[in-house]
C-alpha cells in the first residue's frame, strides 16, 4: 500500500476538478493529517516547503492511499508540474515525507509534492491550511 499526502487543490473539500476527481475514484482516505513544513500561497494554489520538527511550522491536509499503481503517480506527476527527468524545471517535486494523522499521531510515508520555486515573495500561509476564499 502506498500513501500520499495532499494539502492543496487535491483536498476533499476542494471544489470538484478532474483531478481530485481521480483521486477520490482511486484512493481511500485514511484522515486529516499534517507534516513538518511550511505552506505559501503560490497563485491559486499552495506550496508546501519542508522543515524539521524543530521549527514546529506545520501544513495540514490528508492522506490517502493506494494500491502503488504507477499510473496514479504518472497522472499526478503531469497535474503537479512534475518530470522526474527534469527537476530544475518543474514546479513540484515528489518525495516520501514523514506525515502524522491528526486523531493519534500514528505516522505514514506519504508522497508529497514539494514547491520547486523561490518563496521569498509569497505569502506565507501562517495556519498551514489551503482555505479556497
Amino acid at each position: 500500500m502506498e500513501y500520499l499526502f495532499v494539502y492543496g487543490t487535491l483536498l476533499s473539500t476542494f471544489p470538484e476538478n478532474p483531478f481530485r476527481l481521480f483521486l477520490e475514484k482511486n484512493t481511500q482516505f485514511v484522515g486529516e493529517a499534517f507534516t513538518y513544513g511550511k505552506l505559501f500561497l503560490v497563485d491559486y494554489y499552495p506550496g508546501l516547503i519542508p522543515n524539521n520538527h524543530h521549527e514546529n511550522h506545520k501544513v495540514f491536509g490528508e492522506i490517502v492511499n493506494f494500491n502503488g499503481s504507477l499510473d496514479i503517480l504518472a497522472y499526478l506527476d503531469e497535474y503537479e508540474d512534475f518530470n522526474s527527468n527534469d527537476i530544475s524545471n518543474s514546479l513540484y517535486i515528489r518525495e516520501l515525507k514523514e506525515c502524522f494523522l491528526l486523531e493519534n499521531n500514528k505516522s505514514f510515508n506519504c508522497h508529497t509534492y514539494i514547491y520547486n520555486k523561490n518563496v521569498d515573495n509569497l505569502k506565507f500561509l501562517t495556519n498551514g491550511r489551503f482555505i479556497l476564499r
